[in-house]
């Protein structure tokens, strides 16, 4: 059959159906956004403050701190994403006439489930030159020096609050800052530790040291006390001799003035008993002088004079004490005793002459002393007492014969 050349011809387009199926699915699609670029998540340690209360400004000679004022009304809540460690900085408020320390307390709110309750006695800062405060609100108030309380932030994203502890409490000056290796200051208490502190953290003197730690529990975080580790105890390394150097003052049980002595101590560290037992012998020299009046059958009352040059000699054993927790301080006490030997010569005027003799003094001695580890040794003090006698064979051997009393020692002690 031939077409008819006076009708247009019709071509049937094959993509007619797959353009309307396209058309369909777009119309699908749910309206599109313009691109804002990429998304910055929240450094850790990066504070954003929910609702900032009214602000007070700390000045000393030109250097500014800004403080947030936190009391029940008004506390301080910023939010922050862990794990980092902050440092929450805490003045209180006090009258601008304020004497000695002032009393203040702040409690420290993670996610409204955890509290550390801290309190803290600090004295107010100088009321000098080129300080000032000021706090909104409050003509005439002063405040305190600074506490720091260190909080560790778990990971994730958490919400804190500020305030006293309770509305009767007065408000205090508060400051949120990111810790650093340099801050010297001290853990909350309870300090939250979930996670490994960043810093080490100072425990809070005086009180029961807890840790919190976590455990996943059904996918919830639930916190669980236990006792913080104790404190390493001071490493007693093995060591074998020592020797001391003192200076000595003798306060005699004879009536001869007092007198300054110097002595070296030699000592041997047992290898026994964690090294607190140690034995030694100690020497030096010391004057004594007196004078006097007898009395004579023939003569009648005459004067006397006498001079004494000393060499002690002790020897025995010294212990040094197992305080508890002294072993986490540089300080050691110890006790000491043993026997006791003076060898002396003595020289004597009356009668307008002078007389010579010599004799050693044997007895005992007992003592007790602390030191203090610095250097490469110890700083020490220690009193002790010793009683010797001998027999001059003079007139006023009375006073004489008695070459013991009362010593007080300063030195220190090289540890070898």
């Amino acid at each position: 059959m031939q077409s008819d050349p006076k009708r247009p011809k019709v071509t049937r387009s094959r993509t007619g159906p797959f353009l309307v199926y396209i058309l369909l699915l777009l119309s699908a699609l749910p309206a599109s956004t313009p691109y804002a670029g990429p998304t910055t998540p929240a450094e850790p340690g990066e504070v954003s403050y929910v609702k900032k209360p009214p602000e007070a400004v700390f000045k000393d000679k030109g250097r500014e701190q800004s403080y947030f004022i936190a009391d029940a009304d008004t506390p301080l809540r910023f939010e922050v994403t862990g794990p980092a460690v902050l440092n929450i900085g805490v003045r209180g408020i006090v009258d601008a006439d304020a004497k000695g320390k002032a009393a203040f307390a702040v409690t420290i709110t993670r996610d409204s489930a955890f509290v550390s309750a801290n309190k803290a006695e600090m004295i107010p800062e100088p009321n000098k030159k080129g300080v000032a405060v000021e706090v909104p609100g409050r003509a005439g108030a002063w405040v305190t020096q600074e506490r720091t309380f260190q909080i560790a932030v778990p990971e994730g994203e958490h919400e804190y609050t500020v305030a006293p502890p309770d509305g009767k409490a007065p408000g205090v000056l508060a400051r949120v800052t990111k810790a650093t290796a340099k801050d010297p200051v001290l853990a909350a208490a309870p300090e939250v530790a979930i996670v490994p502190p960043l810093l080490p953290l100072t425990p809070k003197a005086g009180t029961a040291d807890r840790v919190i730690t976590a455990r996943r529990e059904g996918g919830d975080a639930a916190a669980v006390e236990k006792a913080a580790p104790a404190p390493a105890e001071k490493k007693r390394a093995q060591k074998y001799f020592s020797s001391a150097l003192k200076i000595d003052t003798l306060f005699p049980t004879n009536r001869v003035s007092s007198t300054v002595a110097v002595t070296v101590d030699l000592r041997y560290i047992l290898p026994v008993h964690e090294n607190r037992i140690s034995l030694g012998v100690e020497t030096g020299w010391y004057s004594m002088y007196g004078s006097g009046k007898g009395i004579d059958p023939g003569i009648g009352v005459y004067d006397y004079t006498y001079y004494m040059n000393n060499i002690p000699i002790f020897i025995g054993p010294a212990y040094e004490l197992p305080i508890p927790g002294l072993d986490k301080t540089p300080f050691n006490v110890f006790v000491s005793g043993g026997f006791a030997m003076v060898v002396s010569r003595a020289s004597g005027f009356m009668f307008g002459g002078n007389t010579y003799t010599s004799g050693t003094a044997l007895g005992w001695y007992g003592g007790a002393g602390a030191e203090f580890d610095i250097w490469i040794g110890r700083i020490l003090c220690e009193v002790r007492y010793q009683s010797v006698r001998t027999d001059y064979g003079l007139p006023q051997n009375m006073d004489a014969g008695d070459l013991g009393g009362t010593h007080l020692y300063a030195g220190y002690r090289f540890v070898l």
